[in-house]
């Protein structure tokens, strides 16, 4: 960067002064052989490291060091006379001979001069010194005031902080240094440049963060925690720090906000707030929501509380449960929330929807009306008791969760189930699907999501949505029994093709054309007949044609895993939402999403409902058929494929396999009202997201962001597409007002280039701007 300019570094204004010493008047004046530079404190040197690399013609008096450039006063005049191989400069250079605890008056009384002198004493007169207008030598402080424009304080710590920074210091821009009064203070946090994280950092690390920082990056620490936060970490220690943490007074409140946006950074410091908690809660200024304890305590407290509900009526489980949430909710805003020690707080807020969700029973006089209510808003009792099991991460937790969920949820939709197995009884034909029309449509794409419930697809529905596409969301009548081998084939292109009979097996269809069961070989062959491509996992196909394909496991993980499933559902509904827009990318003009069958969920499991295994041909879970002459009492249902054989059902969400948390097959709205969705790109297109502009303080940086920046996140990296290259504390996610503030986690990185990348929902690197850590542009 040219000298002189605001955005010049001060290293730049000093390598400027030095070579600027070599201008004469060519009119009266030979140009000078050499430049000394003396330094008879010493304070130069921290620099030359960074000089030696700027400036090839600098070389230094001190012990015979050939890669340091440096030697005794005899090699320097063989150095001048280009004698000593390697040590060459450019020729339109002057060179400078750095003169490390040489005066300038020790110079000028050549007859006191040391011997060891002697050789460059006689290159003053030949060559020039540099030195301050005023004759004198210049010093570090002198070049920050006359030379640079900086308004500098004159007491000892300044001037020692100013050089104990030096290294750094010389890495600012000229624009920052004007505008204000330097003191010891600034200087300091140019060595401790984000003493907020370095205070966390000592709290958690204590002797070993000591032993990492040079003596002069310690001491710079030291004088920070005295002046800001009142304290001396050597003579006080970790506790009282932690305690005066706590209190959250004065310059103490930047440290808390440090901690509380990324606490998972400071693993030990937990540990050393429980250390200092005040034994008087009392007090008018204890907080809270300082001390592990506290928030450890209340966390058992509120899974008492929890447990409690177990078996109890709906009305007393909603109203405690309303009661916990309005005492124990606000502590989901407390640091403790972030790492991972606030769960059931966490549950609370999805135990209290799904308490309103539940308080008016299904009760419609139709099937359809019964599914449009559900479609219309009853869904999210399902997606809450989902969300509230998503915190069950302990026994402890597990049982009060459990507790809780089963006295609110299973009334509710165990009343559901019943009521529409009464219409159903009336009215058998009320819940036949209507046949999908349009399939095969050239430019089509369906998606089969096996186990797709209403609720996901909902989830499932906002994600394309912040994606930008266009989704059509409806719902259908799941084929009966509502299992996969029935309910599969009844949402595909060659549903006309099969048939039920009464030798088939397992609610397995057979085909019209030659009574052999279905297979996947088969329903593939009847696909391609139909001029149906059926894509495997990850292919593209041709989008001139129609086709199928399959994605999603959930199903599969709600029988493995049962209750589980839950911590399963942001990880399904992701991996379907990638592969509509991959499929759209290839060209596609619409994804079709289908699925077969939602299902029941209920954490220590369904009602168990009695019916003899001998009984029945087959027995499902939630269906089965009896064999000739048996009755089950229960609710009948024709089989889809062929209405002459009947399916026998357990009455509201039993089960006939005793402990069964997943299951489906039955008559409930959550199993048989099954979504259907039809993606296509946005008419409008995206205005993309793009780093507006980055403002540096210290080593922190504001990122303002322009376009479509819904689910955006920003990341600090070396390499834009490799999140490997982190510098960043944490990657996070843009606010709404289109801002977001990162912190570099290593403060080494002072200076280095970077990118400010901005990532979609995959990870995938939008736009990214180069900055210079620390600077503003």
């Amino acid at each position: 960067m040219r000298a002189g300019t605001d955005n010049a570094m001060v290293l730049d204004e000093l390598v400027a002064a030095l070579r600027q010493a070599a201008d004469f008047n060519a009119s009266d004046q030979t140009a000078p052989a050499v430049i000394l530079w003396p330094d008879p404190g010493v304070e130069w040197a921290p620099l030359l490291p960074e000089l030696r690399a700027r400036v090839p013609e600098l070389f230094a008096l001190g012990p015979n060091d050939a890669s340091a450039r440096s030697g005794p006063a005899i090699w320097l005049r063989c150095v001048l006379a280009r004698k000593i191989a390697g040590m060459e400069w450019p020729a339109d250079r002057t060179p400078i001979f750095y003169l490390p605890g040489v005066g300038r008056k020790t110079l000028r009384e050549i007859e006191d001069a040391p011997d060891a002198l002697a050789p460059l004493l006689e290159l003053q007169f030949r060559g020039t010194v540099w030195f301050h207008p005023n004759g004198k030598d210049w010093t570090v402080f002198a070049f920050a005031q006359s030379r640079l424009g900086m308004e500098v304080a004159r007491d000892a710590a300044t001037l020692a902080a100013l050089r104990q920074a030096l290294p750094e210091f010389a890495r600012l821009r000229k624009a920052e240094l004007s505008g204000r009064r330097w003191e010891a203070g600034d200087f300091n946090r140019l060595l401790t440049p984000d003493p907020s994280r370095n205070l966390l950092m000592w709290l958690g690390q204590g002797d070993d963060f000591k032993k990492s920082r040079a003596p002069d990056e310690w001491d710079a620490f030291k004088q920070i925690c005295q002046r800001d936060y009142g304290f001396n970490p050597e003579t006080d220690g970790a506790l009282r720090a932690a305690a005066l943490l706590g209190q959250r007074g004065g310059a103490w409140v930047q440290v808390w906000e440090r901690f509380a946006e990324s606490p998972t950074l400071y693993p030990n410091l937990p540990e050393a707030l429980r250390a200092a908690k005040p034994k008087d809660e009392s007090d008018l200024f204890f907080r809270p929501e300082i001390w592990p304890q506290i928030n450890e305590a209340a966390e058992s407290k509120l899974g008492d509380a929890l447990a409690l509900l177990q078996d109890r009526p709906y009305p007393e489980a909603a109203e405690r449960i309303k009661a916990l949430e309005s005492a124990q909710g606000l502590r989901r805003n407390w640091v403790w929330r972030k790492l991972g020690k606030s769960g059931l707080a966490e549950a609370s807020e999805h135990l209290s929807k799904l308490a309103d969700c539940t308080q008016q029973l299904p009760m419609a006089d139709s099937p359809d009306k019964l599914a449009a209510e559900y479609v219309a808003g009853g869904w999210q009792a399902d997606a809450a008791l989902l969300k509230a099991l998503q915190h069950a991460r302990s026994t402890k937790a597990e049982r009060a969760i459990f507790a809780a969920a089963r006295a609110l949820y299973l009334p509710w939709v165990e009343a559901g189930a019943v009521r529409l197995q009464e219409l159903v009884r009336h009215d058998p034909t009320a819940v036949t699907p209507q046949p999908l029309l349009n399939f095969g449509t050239a430019g089509e794409v369906i998606l089969f999501a096996d186990g797709l419930r209403f609720d996901v697809a909902r989830e499932l529905t906002g994600a394309l949505g912040k994606a930008g596409l266009s989704v059509d969301l409806g719902w259908r009548w799941s084929a009966l029994p509502s299992v996969t081998a029935t309910a599969k084939p009844a949402v595909s292109p060659v549903a006309s093709e099969l048939t039920g009979r009464e030798s088939d097996e397992e609610f397995v269809p057979s085909l019209k054309a030659d009574e052999r069961r279905v297979t996947a070989d088969r329903f593939r062959q009847l696909m391609a007949g139909k001029g149906c491509m059926v894509l495997d996992t990850r292919a593209g196909g041709d989008p001139t044609k129609a086709a199928w394909t399959e994605c999603g496991k959930l199903d599969s993980h709600g029988h493995d895993e049962g209750w589980r499933l839950a911590f399963r559902i942001d990880e399904q509904v992701k991996l379907l939402a990638n592969r509509v827009r991959e499929l759209l990318d290839a060209g596609w003009k619409s994804v079709r999403v289908v699925t077969d069958h939602g299902w029941l969920l209920l954490p220590g499991g369904l009602p168990k409902i009695d019916l003899p295994k001998f009984l029945t041909q087959h027995r499902w879970g939630r269906c089965a058929t009896m064999k000739p002459g048996n009755n089950s009492g229960l609710v009948e249902v024709p089989w889809f494929w062929n209405a002459t054989i009947r399916m026998a059902l357990p009455p509201g969400v039993g089960c006939f396999v005793a402990g069964t948390e997943y299951a489906h097959g039955g008559l409930s709205l959550q199993e048989c009202v099954i979504p259907m969705l039809t993606v296509r790109s946005s008419s409008a297109p995206r205005s993309l997201a793009q780093v507006e502009s980055i403002k540096w303080l210290g080593l922190r940086c504001r990122v303002t962001v322009a376009g479509d920046f819904a689910g955006v996140r920003a990341d600090l990296r070396l390499k834009s597409a490799d999140g490997k290259t982190s510098l960043a504390e944490t990657v996070k996610e843009v606010a709404a007002d289109g801002t977001v503030s990162l912190a570099v986690k290593d403060d080494s990185n002072m200076g280095s280039a970077a990118l400010v990348v901005l990532l979609n929902e995959d990870g995938r690197p939008l736009h990214a701007l180069p900055t210079t850590i620390g600077v503003n542009a």
